[in-house]
């Protein structure tokens, strides 16, 4: 009895194991998707790769469900690499025609999950490989400083820098025009104060090649120095108005005058903008003396000045300012401050 109860478990255990093998090894629906390949080389590699087209194919394959829900998730970003010196991807310079459907067969994606191809557009694919030239020492220059006003010239670290060249291009690429130019970042300078020296990192380009896969650079950064030009200036400004105010009720029982009516010389400091709205004159510069009834009443005779008007980026730098002035009751003689 034992042993027929051991015998039925081992038949229902391998009766299980088959059903779940045939259930994965039902065909499933087929599975059509658009890929974007890239051809790799290895980063030593004396080749380049120049070209790929067209770059996006479309595939159709068949295979078991489970095996083709397998590669739908291998495929879901979309992309395929093949690398130079597989099977059917040369790795000699020119240019190849590769035939889709014997490579993807081969490909570590397809023939490994017993996958069947059944279509593949376009079959063909033009691949062109280059080599790269030998390397030339390049000086680098400093690109764009997008608006920024320095102060003397910029220090790049290194000064020279090793690049290769797509070998194919260097027939229409003349000395003159191998540039090696240090782009710094626009967010990198808008975060730098002004009135002091940064260094920042620059990524180097080559602004004469469209495609920037077919230069290669020693190092793919410099060092830049520079020191920013104060975004703010001082002006000095002569015969500054002094204008008074006073409560209109006031104008009626007292009559107020200036005896120093300008400001000799008044220095201020403020955003470049701003300063040279006021140099050329579309931003008036006063000054006013506040005055109250009761200073009125005292027969005040000396006042600040105060310039509630400029705008709060800019600060005076010289004073504070006062000013004399004369006060007389309009129904009465000249108030004595003595008497009060």
């Amino acid at each position: 009895m034992l042993e027929r109860l051991s015998t039925l478990a081992f038949v229902l255990v391998a009766a299980v194991v088959i059903w779940m093998y045939a259930e994965g090894e039902i065909l499933g629906e087929p599975f059509e998707t658009e890929l974007t390949v890239t051809v790799k080389v290895p980063p030593d590699s004396p080749v380049i790769i120049r070209s790929v087209q067209p770059r996006k194919i479309r595939i159709k394959v068949e295979g078991p469900q489970a095996r083709i829900d397998d590669l739908r998730r291998l495929l879901a970003q979309g992309t395929l690499e093949l690398d130079v010196g597989m099977n059917g991807v040369p790795a000699a310079v020119g240019t190849h025609e590769l035939l889709l459907t014997d490579i993807l067969m081969q490909h570590r994606a397809f023939y490994q999950r017993g996958i069947s191809m059944r279509a593949v557009d376009p079959p063909v694919m033009q691949l062109s490989i280059d080599r790269w030239s030998d390397a030339e020492s390049i000086a680098v220059r400093a690109g764009n400083l997008h608006g920024i006003e320095i102060v003397g010239a910029v220090t790049l670290e290194p000064a020279d820098v090793d690049v290769r060249f797509a070998s194919s291009l260097l027939q229409d690429l003349p000395p003159e025009r191998r540039r090696v130019v240090a782009e710094p970042d626009p967010m990198d300078l808008q975060g730098l104060s002004d009135g002091q020296q940064h260094t920042i990192t620059a990524k180097l380009t080559c602004p004469d090649i469209a495609d920037p896969t077919l230069a290669r650079f020693s190092q793919p950064t410099v060092r830049m120095t520079l020191s920013i030009k104060s975004k703010r200036e001082q002006i000095t400004r002569n015969n500054v108005p002094v204008k008074l105010a006073l409560l209109v009720d006031d104008t009626d029982d007292y009559a107020v005058e200036l005896v120093d009516k300008f400001i000799p010389e008044l220095q201020l400091m403020g955003p470049s903008d701003v300063i040279a709205r006021i140099r050329d004159g579309s931003l008036k510069v006063f000054g006013y003396v506040d005055l109250s009834t009761a200073d009125l009443a005292t027969g005040i005779t000396q006042a600040p000045v105060t310039f509630p008007f400029l705008p709060a980026s800019v600060s005076i730098v010289s004073g504070p300012y006062t000013v004399q002035l004369t006060v007389s009751n309009r129904s009465s003689q000249p108030i004595d401050p003595d008497q009060n």
